[in-house]
């Protein structure tokens, strides 16, 4: 990473999701693999992150 702080990050399993939700006319929900999803990114940081955290969960 850039050397900047650390910022603690949780993972959570999704296991159902709501049609109706109260940011529902403000947001798409999209779901990407972790690669796509880190090509989408504009921040480098970011992407760095998300290929990490996705490599990671891939030891799993």
């Amino acid at each position: 990473m850039d050397g900047g702080f650390t910022i603690p990050c949780n993972t959570l399993e999704v296991t159902r999701l709501l049609r109706d939700f109260p940011e529902k006319d403000e947001r798409k929900r999209v779901w990407f693999g972790y690669r796509e999803a880190a090509r989408r990114v504009v921040e480098p940081s970011l992407r760095e992150q998300i290929l990490h955290f996705g490599t990671l969960c891939l030891v799993r």
